[in-house]
């Protein structure tokens, strides 16, 4: 039997798998090395504790001039991890110190860095920074203490003893509570394990080590089929044989870990790892009850069924194994139970009228949903007591009664009129005593069967028929009448959030596009959504990305059309038109696909008409036919790539679901240039995530093919990626380009150019903002004039963020150059963007807001115009100027909402909302809004948020919400080193009641009259003397400083506060309260509304 995690670990390295080619390196036998996760304890990691033997780290040692290394904690095969001191914070952080390597090394940090950003929620460890010193990487996050889940041991212990429930209830609990918040950001751990789970004193876990997580997103296709990841005791069978992961893989992990920590032992005895993880595969696990009698059954059912060999015998989600775990019900479902669609009342009117024994006769169009409706209602009258007898589609006479009558054998020699004269005395007999009689699809039941339903049903009783089209008509029959739903039924079949991300909207309306609302074809529809990892339960709802929603709007996935489909074997030329339109998708219209077919238009459009009017295709709009049912195509696959050829020779480049057929046609390098212009297009009119798709899909291709052409595609996508990254304009976006920058096949000089681009806007937007110039500068510059921009623009941010007019104007020299020299618009335009900064440094805030005018009337990307609406906006509210600024501010919000991007509909929401402020016209903190801008992932509009509506929570006497908000935001503000930013919302903390250090007022009140914004210092001495009326005698001579020689107004500006519960108006170039101070720190730390 196994002795421990560290035994299995080693051991896995003679494991007949593949290592996922992102993870190998040259020396690394284990499957996962122990103790490589960030986060570590100086405790419970001493097993690398002398690893950096040789690798140049040692205590003392400063990594990217702020982190000096204190001592190791662990190592791995992919590097060590170290305590440092954060020398900004003062603080003491984890940072793991990766090994010299290439490719395999930067991919890895890659994902992890992309799965940190999007998990900022309770229980995961938090990333702090990331970068490269040398040539090596290094994470930094938040130093966690704690020990290992229940069961985990360390490399030299004895294997765990059992533990009592009691004991591990609180940490499991709050551990599925994490893993909710995680599958809810579309992550999947995939190596979960005790090492990875720490918990401190108070019983709350931490997951650690996101290094071979999957996550949704555009072509995030992170390992190949058949290769294996993760930690062998822990994984799940569908692991194990390199199928398709989703959340249900974590649970299996967790599951294990239970049955470890309960009983010390695991579910399948081996005498090695081999044996071990064949036993998985091949028989169920050994019931926790049979290792531990006295384990309650209850929670033995949940760990049984969590750790169910076939994903669909676990529990569905997170959420499921929580309403377990308290001692909900949840029920094993065999595939996908939707809710009921349409509200209630159908179901009501069928079990009302059967239980009075009313005949009712439910209707509707095929696809309606009258089976659902049927079968659930007989699931309620069971339930009620009552006896259902469900009669049967037959031919044969009297077939469809043989539910109730039986063989009937006795009736062998009687003719044909007594039998059914019996056969009608013993379904009125039924009736009579109570049974209700069901027969979906009563259009299909035999002749004889349908007469004798026909004349039973004028004498009562509860007989319960559905018809497809309208009711066959009887005054004494109830009749329920289905039909297709409306988008606002679909939406409460799906998680959120709208606010910002418009998820539910947006996944009912593709869903009711894909399936006109039938709910037949709406059930399918979704079965084949979670089936191909679309969507995934999140509790009793479906939570569908936007990543996994861009793909479905960009034609790359084609589902089919969800119906009950008509065979038409006997019409050869009708089923073949049929195949060639489930084929083709909706996107050809008639002379398309004729010219495809290469058949005359005209019987081609006789045809189509033909299928319509038998019900087996729907016209749709533009001329265009769809299959209503599923179509089995049986054509071998070179008459399938034959057949998309031709599709993908009649449709325009650039046209919807060419990129989709010359995918499915092996036209791989078509496919590749068709994929630049498909995301130029979709990225052109802001639809950043459908076009990131496009090149996802196309990079995938690209990298299957050898030789110079391959490449050559390969970067002409990567340089397409990296401009919609810098659009897109966030920490996440540049994360995912830089992990596909890491996985190219030639590293080239070009490559590594687009690599150090990107580095350098990742820190601008971090806590070491001031390394952006310097990694700029270090760029030659780009031929792609599009690049060069995007190079300029960097040194120009970060010229900005030091508000300093001089750098500014030194780093315009270049630009103005480049313009003069080149005469490119994108030349032309970066002046512009420049020069409106440096008016915006000075306090020209009329200026600056026209020269943004400027720049958004020339710019090619929707992002780009509604980052200059914002910077307009922005300039505007400093010029005192709110009303327009609110203008432009809501209708930049609507452009984004259009566009589908959550970063800047939440900047223009945030300006809105700074503007309203000004004004006075806010009411209560707007908390739905900063609940969605933590799950943007950027922490700086995260803070800008939480300090606007603290300022608006202060303004409505709320002030344990200000003090929260407050606090929150500088925290954020601390995390980036934004010294004003953490001012401000410090001194605003205090102001709302928390409790000051000793000392901390003094303190606060020297950086407020050392701050460069005049404005912001001034605001903060005057929410000092709110929180310290005592000491408001030095806060006047400060702010006679801070004021710039104004005693009289700096005394008011520190005894009104500007924030205050009269909004009382301050000046300086900061703005007149927090909420535009926030704007004004912000613009002098990055780029005001526009980008950072």
């Amino acid at each position: 039997m196994p002795g421990s995690d560290a035994d299995l670990t080693l051991r896995s390295a003679t494991l007949p798998v593949e290592v996922d080619r992102d993870e190998a390196e040259p020396g690394a036998g284990e499957a996962r090395p122990r103790g490589d996760g960030a986060g570590a304890t100086t405790a419970e990691r001493r097993d690398g504790a002398d690893a950096d033997a040789g690798s140049g780290a040692a205590p003392g040692q400063v990594i990217a001039r702020r982190y000096r290394l204190v001592e190791p904690l662990g190592a791995g095969a992919h590097g060590e991890v170290w305590t440092a001191e954060d020398l900004v914070l003062g603080r003491l952080v984890a940072l793991k110190w990766l090994r010299r390597s290439a490719g395999a090394i930067s991919a890895r940090v890659r994902r992890e860095v992309a799965a940190l950003r999007m998990l900022r929620v309770p229980g995961v460890v938090q990333l702090v920074d990331e970068g490269v010193e040398g040539d090596r990487a290094f994470l930094v996050m938040e130093r966690v203490e704690g020990t290992p889940f229940p069961g985990g041991v360390a490399p030299d212990a004895a294997p765990p003893s059992r533990r009592a429930w009691a004991d591990v209830a609180a940490p499991a609990l709050a551990l599925f509570e994490v893993l909710a918040r995680v599958h809810a950001a579309g992550i999947v751990h995939r190596d979960l394990k005790p090492d990875n789970v720490l918990v401190d004193a108070e019983g709350r876990p931490t997951v650690l080590d996101f290094g071979i997580s999957l996550w949704s997103a555009p072509g995030a296709r992170l390992t190949e089929a058949g290769q294996v990841l993760g930690t062998p005791l822990y994984l799940a069978p569908e692991q194990l044989v390199g199928a398709a992961v989703d959340g249900r893989a974590d649970l299996y992990a967790a599951g294990m870990m239970l049955y470890r920590a309960l009983t010390g032992r695991v579910p399948h005895e081996a005498d090695d790892v081999r044996a071990l993880l064949r036993a998985r595969l091949s028989w169920p696990a050994v019931p926790i009850q049979e290792v531990d009698p006295g384990i309650p059954a209850p929670l033995a059912e949940v760990i049984n069924r969590l750790l169910a060999r076939r994903p669909e015998d676990r529990f569905r989600s997170a959420a499921e194994v929580l309403i377990a775990l308290r001692g909900g019900k949840v029920p094993r479902r065999h595939g996908p139970e939707l809710p009921r669609l349409g509200g209630p009342a159908p179901l009501r009117a069928v079990v009302e009228a059967a239980r009075a024994r009313r005949p009712v006769d439910v209707v509707g169009p095929p696809g309606a949903g009258r089976s659902r409706c049927l079968r659930d209602a007989g699931e309620a009258l069971e339930q009620a007591g009552l006896r259902v007898v469900w009669l049967l589609s037959s031919r044969a006479p009297l077939g469809s009664l043989h539910a109730l009558l039986g063989a009937m054998d006795e009736q062998s020699a009687r003719r044909l009129e007594d039998v059914t004269a019996w056969a009608a005395g013993q379904l009125r007999q039924a009736l009579d005593d109570g049974v209700v009689i069901v027969a979906d699809d009563a259009d299909r039941l035999d002749p004889w069967s349908a007469a004798i339903l026909e004349r039973c049903r004028a004498g009562g009783g509860a007989l319960v028929r559905s018809f497809s089209g309208a009711a066959a008509g009887a005054a004494r029959v109830d009749v329920v009448a289905l039909g297709p739903l409306d988008e606002a039924a679909l939406r409460p079949l799906f998680a959120g959030p709208d606010r910002l991300f418009h998820l539910r909207e947006d996944a009912a309306r593709t869903l009711w596009e894909r399936t006109e609302g039938f709910p037949a074809r709406v059930e399918a529809e979704l079965t084949l959504w979670l089936r191909l990892g679309l969507a995934r339960w999140d509790g009793a709802t479906l939570a569908v990305e936007r990543e996994a929603l861009d793909p479905l709007r960009a034609g790359l996935r084609e589902t089919t059309p969800a119906a009950e489909g008509q065979v038409l074997e006997e019409e050869p030329h009708l089923g073949e038109l049929l195949r060639w339109l489930a084929v083709a998708g909706h996107q050809l219209d008639l002379e398309q696909l004729a010219a495809a077919m290469e058949r005359p238009l005209w019987k081609v459009e006789a045809e189509c008409e033909e299928l319509v009017r038998r019900g087996v295709a729907r016209r749709l709009s533009g001329d265009r036919v769809e299959p209503l049912g599923q179509v089995d195509v049986t054509w071998p696959v070179a008459r399938r790539i034959k057949a998309h050829r031709a599709i993908a020779g009649v449709l325009r480049p650039g046209q919807e679901g060419r990129l989709f057929h010359l995918l499915a046609a092996d036209e791989e390098l078509s496919a590749a240039r068709e994929a630049i212009e498909v995301a130029r297009v979709r990225a052109s009119a802001g639809m950043l995530g459908q076009a990131a798709a496009a090149l996802g899909e196309a990079l995938l291709v690209a990298r299957r093919q050898a030789g110079e052409a391959s490449l050559g595609a390969e970067l002409g996508i990567l340089s397409a990626w990296v401009k919609i990254a810098f659009a897109e304009g966030t920490p996440r976006a540049m994360d995912r380009v830089l992990y596909e920058l890491s996985r190219a096949a030639a590293r080239g000089p070009e490559v590594v150019r687009l690599e150090l681009l990107v580095q350098a806007a990742l820190s601008g937007m971090g806590p070491r903002g001031e390394l952006a110039r310097e990694l700029a500068d270090g760029i030659a510059p780009f031929e792609d004039a599009e690049l060069e921009r995007r190079r300029h623009g960097v040194r120009i941010a970060a010229a900005a963020r030091r508000a300093s007019p001089l750098m500014l104007g030194q780093a315009l020299v270049e630009v103005d150059a480049w313009a003069e020299r080149d005469e490119h618009p994108m030349a032309r335009l970066c002046l512009v963007e420049g020069r409106a900064r440096l008016r915006y440094v000075e306090g020209r805030f009329d200026e600056a807001a026209a020269l943004h005018v400027e720049a958004a009337a020339s710019e090619p990307w929707q992002t780009g115009r509604i980052a200059a609406m914002l910077s307009s906006a922005s300039a505007l509210l400093e010029a005192f100027r709110h009303r327009e600024a609110a203008a432009r501010a809501e209708a930049a919000r609507d452009l984004a909402a259009r566009c589908r991007n959550p970063y800047w509909e939440g900047r223009a929401e945030w300006l809105l909302r700074s503007a309203l402020y000004r004004m006075g016209e806010t009411g209560d903190p707007d908390l739905e809004l900063v609940e969605a801008t933590v799950r943007v992932g950027v922490p700086q509009l995260e803070a800008l948020v939480c300090l606007t509506e603290a300022a608006v929570a202060y303004r409505a006497e709320q002030a344990a919400v200000a003090a929260d908000l407050a606090g929150r935001a500088a925290g954020l503000w601390r995390g980036m080193d934004r010294a004003s930013g953490a001012l401000l919302s410090r001194c605003l903390a205090l102001a709302a009641g928390v409790r000051a250090d000793e000392g901390e007022v003094e303190e606060l009140a020297e950086a407020a009259r050392a701050c460069r914004v005049p404005g912001i210092g001034l605001q903060a001495l005057g929410l000092l003397g709110r929180a310290a009326p005592e000491a408001r005698g030095g806060l006047r001579g400060g702010a006679r400083r801070a004021g710039g020689g104004d005693p009289a107004g700096a005394v008011g500006r520190a005894d009104g506060c500007v924030v205050g519960r009269g909004g009382v108006r301050g000046g300086g170039r900061g703005g007149d309260d927090v909420a535009g101070a926030a704007a004004a720190c912000r613009w002098r730390g990055g780029a005001g509304g526009g980008r950072g």
